[in-house]
Order: structure tokens, then C-alpha cells, then sequence
């Protein structure tokens, strides 16, 4: 497109427009050093300013992060892990899409396309690690309709909780706390809390009506085979 075209342009003409999967917010900023940007969104979340001219031009269609088209990875298997679903997280390295994936242990990881392809032969959501102690986590590992009783009776808080608080965590986007249950390779969401107090109340009520009948039944029927 001519430049002299581009420079009669408004950029109100040009906020909402679609240029490949980047869409021009209204929030702008339209000069930079006698250069005028556009503030745009790409589809897959990620915002930046582009110059007007790029975007016209078709130089940019996407940001850097989707150059590579879209890959629907739903029900691959990575290692241990499923990929489920893709998810409004975003990996802190490189902006991709974190997809929620779950393990065959029953806990949910998330992980971004490219981690999973980069590993997949030790993807795991950290019950795995490290793969030459496998023998020795299978010995010590008690598995029951899927899942992990060892898991479900114990207190400790993974390493990558920040609420002190299993099952919750923060929602940054609705500033509040989100409390859910894992169970046999499923994950319930148990609701949205202001305080975490209320969160993990939450999360302990579900243990006492889940968790805990479940460890009654499993360990009783164990009882009984003893007995024979």
C-alpha cells in the first residue's frame, strides 16, 4: 500500500479490524517517535503495538509466538500426561498456550505444545521424576479406580503451591481464590472465594465427603483380604 495512502489513515478507522490474528484494540497509542502504532491482540492473547504500515501492509499477521499455525494437541498423550484442553494460561518463557493435561496418576499439570514435545518421553506431572526411580514410585505407589491413595491421604503441599493450601489457588484475573478437588482422574471445581480462609474450608469439606469414605471403603476391603 502507498505510504502517502497510509499516512491519511485515521487510526479510530482501524480499531476493531482484523489483521490476520491480530485485532486493533481502542486502546492505543498513536505517535512514537513520528511513528504511528497500533495497540493489537492477538488470537492467541498476546498484546502489543504494532506500526500502522506493518499491519496494512500484511508484514505482520500474528504475533511472534503464532508463527506456527494452531496445532489441536486434545487427547495426544505426551509421556504420562493427556492433553485436555488449552487454557488462558500462558508459559512465562515464551507466551505459548499452557494446555491443562492429565497424568496418569490422576493430577492435572500444565504444560505448553512445545514442552510436551520437547520431553515426551518423561512428560509427567512431577510423580514421575525421575524416570530411573520409576520401579522404586511403583513399589511405594498404591493405585485404586484410578487413583492414588498415597495422594489422597497426604497433607503435604506440592512444590508449586502458592496458597499453603492444596487444591486452591489464586485467580489473578477475577482477584480471587479458586478451590477444587481432584479424584479419580477428574478435577471438580469446588467455587470462587474472596477470602482464602473460605477457599480452604471449601477444599476441606470436600476432603471429609470424598477423600475420606473413599479411604474407608478402600482400606476396609483390604482388611477383609487380610483376614482370608
Amino acid at each position: 500500500m502507498n505510504l502517502n495512502i497510509i499516512s491519511e489513515i485515521s487510526t479510530d478507522e482501524l480499531i476493531g479490524k482484523t489483521f490476520g490474528k491480530l485485532k486493533v484494540l481502542p486502546r492505543t497509542k498513536n505517535q512514537n517517535n513520528g511513528k504511528r502504532y497500533l495497540l493489537c491482540e492477538c488470537r492467541c492473547g498476546i498484546r502489543r503495538r504494532y506500526k500502522i504500515e506493518w499491519l496494512l501492509s500484511g508484514l505482520v499477521k500474528g504475533c511472534v509466538f503464532c508463527r506456527e499455525p494452531y496445532v489441536n494437541i486434545s487427547n495426544r498423550r505426551f509421556g504420562h500426561l493427556t492433553a485436555l484442553r488449552p487454557t488462558d494460561k500462558r508459559d512465562k518463557g515464551d507466551g505459548s498456550v499452557m494446555w491443562e493435561c492429565r497424568c496418569d496418576c490422576g493430577e492435572f499439570a500444565y504444560r505448553s505444545y512445545g514442552k510436551l514435545k520437547r520431553s515426551f518421553e518423561n512428560t509427567s506431572c512431577g510423580c514421575m521424576r525421575p524416570e530411573i526411580n520409576r520401579e522404586k514410585l511403583k513399589n511405594r505407589i498404591t493405585f485404586a479406580e484410578g487413583t492414588i491413595i498415597e495422594k489422597i491421604k497426604s497433607q503435604a503441599i506440592p512444590d508449586n503451591n502458592k496458597s499453603g493450601v492444596r487444591g486452591v489457588c489464586y485467580n489473578n484475573d477475577r482477584q480471587k481464590w479458586d478451590a477444587y478437588i481432584n479424584f479419580k482422574r477428574r478435577k471438580y471445581y469446588l467455587g470462587r472465594f474472596e477470602f482464602l480462609e473460605d477457599a480452604a474450608n471449601a477444599r476441606a469439606e470436600a476432603e471429609k465427603e470424598i477423600y475420606l469414605p473413599f479411604l474407608e471403603k478402600y482400606y476396609a476391603k483390604i482388611n477383609v483380604k487380610n483376614n482370608f
